[in-house]
This record gives structure tokens, C-alpha cells and sequence, in this order.
């Protein structure tokens, strides 16, 4: 018996999973709180490492490679399609469909729980950092390591010799923007990576599907990265609301 529930063990945790909510994790925490407008009102927290308008993401306590993501679909409150956390139908996607194991850019999501009485959706995730928090030199290598080089240097904006300071903002905008030229408009010959293109045609055809209200929402803080021992990279985080 001790063996199978070793075996069980292994296997479940590479798996995606359904537990207990953390009720500790929140409790007493002011971050659903929510204004007139739908938007979560949220205190100051030392432990809390990200804010949106429908969630907040912690640190895990017993992992410090994995995150808690708590959120709420607040189109449930009443509030409009604009307010609502579509990170839960992205998230269920992508568990749904087995997505991580087949594609680097998604992210890992391990463990889901449902909290019905207090409306909390609660994700054991893998920890990912801002690609913002990387160099002027390591973004231009993820520039080129995933977009065409040549289509990048006709943006009028982005000039390759400027000083490190502006090259750094000019690169992380950039790289936001070629994927919103990617998927929004959908220029696909601006990648050039063959994973990131595989997952750019995933998300495309989900997205317009009939049956989504999906739309995108690229930005510096929906766009991530994992670092490896092959370099950072890129993980299509949260990019639909």
C-alpha cells in the first residue's frame, strides 16, 4: 500500500490537480474588496508579489518556485464582459487541453481549487519573473531568439545603437508589440521561433472561435518569462481579458 500511494503521489503531482482552497492565504485579506466599478481595491501586502484588477499572486509558502494566483470571476457580480477575470477561462483552457506539457510558452498550472462559498478560484502555478526585470542585452536576445530581426529594425521607434536606457524601454515595448502584431493582427511571419509560432496559432484559433468572447490583452505585465538552462523564455501568461 505504502509503495501505490508513493506511485500516486508522483503521479498526481505532475498532473493538473483539485484541493482544499488556501482559506489561510486570504483570510483577513483586503485584496476583493471591489470599487464601483468592478475593480479590486487592494490594501498593502509585503508578501504579495502581483496585482491585477480581478487577482492577486503570492508567493508559496512550501515551494518558493510556485505562486498562488487567487482571483474572482467578477461577470458572476454582475458587472460587464470588461470586468471580468478571463484569466479562469484561459486557465481552464489550458488545463483542459493539456497546453503546458505540449508548448513552452504556457504557463504550468499544477493545482485548482474553487472556494464557492467566498467566490475565490485559487492556482498553484509555476513562479515566472517579469521579462521587464531582464537586461537590455538579454531582451535583444529574446528579441532575435523569436522575432524576425530584420522586420523588428524597420519599426521607426526602435533604433539598435541607442544608449542601454532607452534601448531597455524601446526592447521590452517591442516585444509586447511584436506579439500584439502576431496574434491581434495577425502577422505571423514576424516569428521566427517554431514553438512560439505553434502557440500563436493556438491561441488564434481559440480566440476566434464563436463561442469565445475573448480578446487580447498584451502587456508588459501579461507577458513573462521561465528562466532555463537554455535562457529565458517567453510564457504567454495572462494575455486575454
Amino acid at each position: 500500500m505504502k509503495l501505490k500511494q508513493i506511485i500516486k503521489e508522483q503521479i498526481d503531482h505532475r498532473s493538473i490537480t483539485t484541493r482544499k482552497p488556501d482559506r489561510e492565504l486570504y483570510k483577513g485579506d483586503d485584496s476583493f474588496e471591489y470599487d464601483d466599478d468592478g475593480n479590486i481595491i487592494s490594501g498593502q501586502d509585503k508578501e504579495r508579489l502581483g496585482k491585477g484588477s480581478f487577482s492577486v499572486v503570492y508567493p508559496d509558502k512550501e515551494d518558493p518556485h510556485m505562486v498562488k494566483k487567487l482571483g474572482r470571476d467578477v461577470g458572476n457580480k454582475g458587472f460587464n464582459r470588461k470586468k471580468s477575470d478571463f484569466f479562469l477561462e484561459y486557465a481552464k483552457w489550458i488545463t483542459d487541453n493539456n497546453l503546458a506539457s505540449k508548448n513552452i510558452h504556457f504557463p504550468r498550472i499544477y493545482e485548482t481549487s474553487y472556494d464557492e462559498e467566498n467566490d475565490i478560484h485559487d492556482y498553484k502555478m509555476e513562479r515566472l519573473q517579469p521579462y521587464t526585470s531582464l537586461s537590455s542585452e538579454a531582451l535583444w536576445g529574446l528579441a532575435k531568439k523569436y522575432f524576425d530581426r530584420e522586420l523588428i529594425l524597420k519599426k521607426k521607434w526602435f533604433n539598435e545603437r541607442d544608449d542601454q536606457d532607452t534601448n531597455k524601454f524601446n526592447l521590452q515595448v517591442m516585444i509586447t508589440d511584436s506579439l500584439d502584431d502576431v496574434l491581434t493582427y495577425k502577422k505571423l511571419d514576424m516569428i521566427r521561433d517554431s514553438e512560439l509560432l505553434k502557440a500563436a496559432k493556438l491561441v488564434s484559433s481559440e480566440v476566434n472561435k464563436p463561442s469565445r468572447t475573448w480578446r487580447y490583452d498584451i502587456h508588459s505585465d501579461n507577458v513573462m518569462y521561465r528562466l532555463t538552462s537554455v535562457g529565458p523564455q517567453l510564457v504567454l501568461s495572462d494575455i486575454i481579458y
